[in-house]
């Protein structure tokens, strides 16, 4: 009895004197198809760096996870993602190689979150021959000038009779190249493009913004309106006049993120005669006191023939935005006569509010603007 006893005692002590860690890695949506993950790090639990240590499971499109147990003994963990060989180990935006990535013991139960941007054995982001950009085009609306930021389609030259769609998009600097960027993180809209090969083409047209500006620029109740006319008024003419464009409404929206989800909402709205859809990831609806709930309550209802996609994570500050986006739906469909049919809304359980996680879930909204 007392051997018994004693086992269980140690039984006991073994499974106390472990603590786990809950992996989960999001990785490029331009993942080569059919490829595997691997965790690998320094301690005998991550295989000494041993490179196919881990095999990830995927949890999520693009989102993978692996639980494992440490001895209480280890108190940081060291570990690197590759795709099976060091060769396409995870990197950033830049294309570097992430140095060790660490996750330090707090509690028994732990979780860690890797974004991966892109891999060693790709290309680096914004290296593309498809993407121009004009310096200093002038807003005579705003008094100042912006950088356009713009992706044409890969058989734009190969077929000089065609013309295609235009998708407007904000703070553009932060689509394609990450050394253009505010926090040295893209969208990736370039790439996202270009899996659309065999189906609907279009030209990205991306506005600079200037981070101490735009939360102006893309507030109706501040400089929104200026901003809006230097898009319709300035830049749509111009982006005509220079590349192969469908002009019509039909084939013209906007996409933007965050505060650019609510100024694409008030362009839409305010002119359905040169917009027919809007995007907005990662809504902020309760942002500057709800203006976008005053902005709606000073307007007729819903134009015709309009659409708005709309969505937002559950990860880190995306995560609050619930409430008030089932709120703005609410608005939107029961008071000012919004068709279901004309909205769409996705939650993204694991995305936080960042550029690559907005490049990992892009080509939705995208689809959404091509569509027929």
């Amino acid at each position: 009895m007392m051997a018994i006893i004693l086992y269980i005692s140690v039984g006991v002590v073994h499974s106390q004197a472990q603590w786990s860690v809950d992996f989960t890695i999001k990785t490029p949506s331009f993942t080569p198809a059919g490829s595997s993950f691997f965790l690998t790090g320094e301690s005998k639990s991550l295989c000494q760096w041993k490179v196919k240590c881990h095999s990830l499971k995927e949890i999520a499109p693009h989102i993978y996870r692996v639980v494992l147990n440490f001895p209480e003994t280890i108190k940081k963990v060291k570990f690197k993602v590759t795709r099976g060989e060091w060769s396409s180990e995870s990197t950033n935006s830049f294309g570097a190689a992430h140095s060790n990535f660490e996750v330090e013991k707090t509690k028994r139960n732990q979780r860690v979150i890797v974004n991966i941007a892109n891999w060693k054995d790709l290309p680096n982001l914004g290296r593309s021959d498809n993407i121009r950009i004009i310096k200093d085009f002038y807003s005579k609306e705003l008094g100042y000038s912006k950088d356009l930021h713009i992706y044409l389609p890969s058989d734009y030259l190969k077929y000089p009779n065609r013309k295609y769609p235009v998708i407007y998009m904000h703070d553009g600097h932060n689509l394609f190249n990450p050394h253009f960027s505010s926090f040295g993180k893209v969208w990736s809209v370039d790439r996202a493009m270009g899996r659309f090969e065999n189906t609907q083409q279009a030209i990205i047209v991306g506005m600079s913004s200037d981070l101490k500006l735009r939360y102006d620029e893309y507030d109706y109740f501040r400089t929104g309106r200026e901003y809006a006319r230097f898009v319709v008024n300035t830049v749509k003419p111009f982006i005509d006049k220079s590349f192969r464009t469908k002009i019509d409404r039909e084939n013209t929206s906007l996409m933007g993120s965050s505060m650019g989800a609510l100024i694409s909402l008030t362009m839409l709205w305010d002119y359905p005669h040169i917009f027919s859809k809007a995007a907005g990831l990662s809504i902020p609806a309760f942002i500057h006191q709800g203006s976008i709930f005053r902005f709606l309550k000073n307007r007729a209802s819903a134009p015709k023939d309009i659409a708005f996609y709309m969505d937002h994570g559950g990860f880190g500050i995306d995560a609050k935005y619930e409430r008030h986006v089932k709120k703005l739906q609410r608005v939107l469909v029961l008071k000012k006569g919004l068709k279901k049919t004309q909205l769409k809304y996705f939650v993204f359980p694991l995305a936080g509010h960042n550029e690559i996680d907005w490049a990992r879930r892009v080509s939705t909204p995208l689809r959404f603007l091509l569509a027929k």
